[in-house]
């Protein structure tokens, strides 16, 4: 007796393997299929840095179930407890880079526009969101983030500009 053929999965949902879907999706990035657990840079709607978690197929397209490092404030106000994103290969690209060594003058006025932006979250988040601080955590984690790279890089320019010559 022959086994049945495996069902395929419905549409956006996520399986572990490539396997569990069919051959003949479409693949619509530039870069090969990320693997299980890769992190991915999403470029569409600014979600940024991701982990792939599943493959997911729709309407004849393959693509991937991620989550991101930090949800935008829209998604989470537009989808409450939502914490995955679905992903098709054209919207994922390459991480943005800086140049390597950006004057220390220009990264202090970065970090300062930063937490500029961190204190009009902070505030914003105390007007709509006065009894519960949690929320006004959540608020404020794009830009508290934000600030926080924005930290690091001026710290590590501040220590190559005082790291004796090499030589």
């Amino acid at each position: 007796m022959s086994q049945p053929a495996p069902q395929m999965p419905e549409k956006f949902a996520g399986v572990l393997t490539r396997a569990e879907l069919p051959a003949d999706l479409i693949w619509s990035g530039k870069q090969p299929l990320p693997a299980i657990g890769e992190r991915v840079y999403i470029r569409m709607n600014d979600f940024g840095p991701a982990v792939v978690n599943y493959y997911f197929h729709a309407d004849g397209f393959l693509g991937v179930l991620c989550t991101p490092e930090v949800l935008p404030d829209w998604f989470k106000l537009q989808s409450p407890g939502v914490t995955k994103v679905h992903a098709f290969g054209v919207e994922l690209g390459d991480f943005p880079t800086l140049p390597v060594e950006l004057p220390l003058s220009v990264l202090e006025a970065g970090e300062a526009v930063q937490k500029r932006h961190l204190n009009d979250k902070q505030r914003e988040a105390k007007r709509e969101y006065p009894n519960d601080p949690e929320l006004r955590k959540a608020h404020c984690a794009e830009a508290r983030a934000a600030w926080e790279r924005a930290c690091a890089r001026t710290d590590e320019a501040r220590a190559r500009e005082a790291a004796p010559p090499a030589g």
